[in-house]
């Protein structure tokens, strides 16, 4: 008898719970018939979203806020962000991992690192620190950074120097300019090289050969030229080095770009940058535009070196001579000695006026 009276109840209690259940249920479908066939559908099935579903004579102008809309814009956001320039950040001035962008003055990174590694001139008044070269606008200190040269293994935009340009061009597209170029190049590490131009700036990576492993990258503002719309305010040095072996014929010639400022205003401390470890210094230098000549005053110092030896003499003679000669606009050249004209030596005579000749050398009139 109690075994029928437990199955009864436990009968009765299943019976209750199934009753309960519909009633939960009808509840739910009354609710949800108000409510519009769009509340059914995002409860009912959780993973789809019907539009056409949704009753368009509600008079509510609530949209239904569904996960998948949040996150179909967040996967749009990352899609954007790939297809982004990754040479967007060049636009800038500065360079990924250097601490000192274009334009800080270089006195300013000297105070905040202490005296640099190396310091001088090279195609420009420059200082370093480990694998950076920072160089200025200025004959001195007191420029502002114009051009920063890395060596070695450094890494920004996903690349880094050791890379080939073949594997460069693979990260960040093909290159705005790229080729060849004269190995006596200003700045250049190697004989090739590829250039990507963004918003004025320019990065520059070199190799010894096309797609050989890049060594240098060199990061700058764009030089514009009138023909392109803009103004060149550049003017173009030629240093000339002479050797003991060809008094003739130049070793080498370096170009040389300084700013119109810099020529105008700070051309003698510029070329004895240039002549320094030629022996050669002078107190000042006159250009007569009118009569295309250039007087430059030797210190006696320098006029000592001159007469160390024939060789001495020939050599600095003809580095001063050809350097000055083809400075822009200039055709002759008188040189002095603290001011005192037609001085000569042992090995060297500055009796007269200097002009280039025919043959691309030249020669010293003598004048009564």
């Amino acid at each position: 008898m109690k075994d029928k009276v437990y199955r009864f109840r436990y009968l009765l209690l299943i019976t209750a719970i199934i009753l309960s259940l519909q009633s939960i249920t009808g509840c739910v479908k009354n609710a949800d018939s108000v409510g519009g066939d769009n509340q059914i559908n995002s409860e009912v099935n959780d993973d789809v979203m019907k539009v056409d579903s949704i009753d368009k004579s509600t008079k509510h102008d609530e949209k239904p806020v569904v996960d998948k809309v949040e996150k179909s814009d967040e996967i749009k956001e990352v899609e954007e962000s790939e297809m982004l320039d990754p040479l967007q950040g060049i636009e800038g001035g500065e360079l990924e991992n250097v601490r000192f962008g274009l334009g800080t003055k270089l006195e300013d990174i000297a105070t905040e690192l202490g005296e640099p590694d190396q310091e001088g001139w090279f195609s420009g008044y420059y200082i370093n620190y480990d694998d950076i070269f920072y160089f200025g606008d200025g004959s001195d200190r007191t420029g502002s950074v114009s051009l920063i040269s890395v060596r070695n293994n450094h890494e920004l935009l996903g690349v880094k120097l050791g890379m080939t340009t073949e594997e460069i061009i693979e990260v960040l597209g093909s290159p705005d300019l790229q080729g060849f170029i004269d190995s006596d190049a200003e700045l250049s590490g190697g004989s090739w090289y590829i250039s990507y131009i963004r918003n004025g700036y320019v990065l520059s990576f070199y190799s010894d050969n096309m797609n050989e492993k890049t060594n240098l990258l060199d990061y700058m503002k764009e030089k514009r030229s009138v023909e392109s719309g803009g103004v060149n305010t550049d003017v173009v040095l030629s240093f000339y080095e002479f050797g003991a072996d060809d008094y003739d014929n130049p070793e080498d010639i370096k170009v040389i770009t300084i700013s119109e400022e810099e020529y105008n205003n700070n051309l003698v401390k510029v070329l004895n940058l240039i002549f320094s470890e030629s022996g050669i210094s002078l107190n000042n230098l006159t250009i007569n535009e009118d009569e295309k000549l250039v007087i430059a005053d030797l210190t006696e110092a320098a006029s000592i070196n001159f007469d160390n030896g024939s060789c001495g003499g020939i050599t600095r003679t003809n580095v001063l001579v050809m350097t000055l000669l083809n400075l822009p606009g200039v055709e002759k050249l008188k040189v002095t000695v603290e001011g005192v004209e037609n001085v000569y030596g042992n090995h060297f005579s500055f009796e007269g006026i200097f002009m280039l000749n025919e043959n691309g050398g030249y020669d010293l009139l003598h004048i009564d």
